[in-house]
């Protein structure tokens, strides 16, 4: 089928789509510019998508300790044991230790 004889879309992003095929298959280094700025928008969106993914995994790890030291802190309120409070919440003892400082 010539290009002349292509039925016409309604689609306006299809149309565009069309034209910008039809002018990189007729020049090779426009074909090959094209080419490599698909290539750096699709790193880009990969590396923001790891860095999103990354992001919120540290945000849900900043929230399982905020809850761990809440807990410590509820524990000792209670009067139990720092040491007791350690193996339950896996909070390190100098952590536990500052916590029941703030609570004095």
């Amino acid at each position: 089928m010539q290009p002349d004889s292509m039925p016409k879309w309604t689609d306006e992003k299809l149309e565009q789509a069309y034209r910008e095929l039809r002018l990189l298959s007729q020049d090779p280094e426009l074909r090959a510019q094209y080419e490599a700025q698909l290539k750096e928008i699709r790193d880009y969106q990969a590396g923001m998508q790891d860095s999103y993914m990354k992001g919120k995994e540290e945000g849900k790890e900043e929230g399982r300790q905020e809850e761990r030291r809440e807990l410590a802190r509820n524990m000792l309120a209670q009067g139990l044991e720092i040491e007791m409070i350690a193996s339950v919440t896996g909070l390190p003892l100098p952590v536990l230790q500052n916590l029941s400082n703030q609570e004095d």
